[in-house]
């Protein structure tokens, strides 16, 4: 089954721990997805990290779309969000037309 590793990088000061959890609750409604799985990193240096793993089962839910929505109504505590493709990591809103067709790709296999 298919998913997405996404990286959720909090601003300073912010509340990682309900970051997490309203991010858990505007997943949950995602539609054709078997689990969302969303836990708070907290790395020896630097912010709080929020790593959300969703497994899609199939469907065309532009996933990239809603994550970048998140981060535009959220941007008083989450500084963006980047998701791993082929084990590198790389900022939603940097994403090539090639790198978004390779992940929505993978996501509906």
């Amino acid at each position: 089954m298919p998913e997405l590793i996404a990286h959720v990088m909090t601003e300073g000061g912010a509340d990682a721990e309900q970051a997490a959890a309203d991010l858990r609750e505007y997943l949950s409604d995602l539609p054709q997805t078997d689990d969302v799985n969303v836990e708070v990193e907290r790395p020896r240096l630097g912010l709080a990290e929020i790593l959300t793993i969703i497994e899609i089962t199939k469907g065309a839910v532009d996933l990239l779309k809603m994550l970048g929505d998140y981060v535009e109504r959220h941007r008083n505590h989450i500084k963006g969000i980047e998701v791993e493709l082929d084990g590198e990591r790389v900022p939603i809103d940097k994403l090539t037309d090639e790198q978004r067709t390779r992940v929505l790709a993978a996501l509906q296999a």
